[in-house]
């Protein structure tokens, strides 16, 4: 357990600096610090494994949402972990 802890701790900084990078194309619709902008969710602040769970079942189709269908289409299950651990690290925003 203690080098699973570990393992997390350093893990984690690598994930939210790649993640960051990934966020890039998100900005546009989900604004600079994940904030949401119009119809588009907040997405800072929430939990990476809800985020990658909805990443997933988007790229599979069992979420039909059109306007992420091309963001998503590349995204490797690692890409996903990095993208939803930056996020879940922003602070939310109210």
């Amino acid at each position: 357990m203690k080098y699973l802890l570990i393992a997390l701790l350093l893990t984690t900084p690598i994930y939210a600096k790649t993640g960051k990078q990934l966020y890039k194309k998100c900005i546009s619709c989900h604004g600079n610090k994940g904030q949401g902008r119009g119809t588009f969710p907040k997405l800072a602040g929430q939990h990476a494994r809800y985020l990658v769970k909805q990443l997933k079942d988007i790229k599979s189709k069992k979420r039909k949402v059109p306007q992420m269908n091309s963001v998503v289409k590349k995204l490797t299950k690692e890409d996903m972990k990095s993208l939803a651990k930056y996020l879940q690290s922003l602070k939310g925003c109210k």
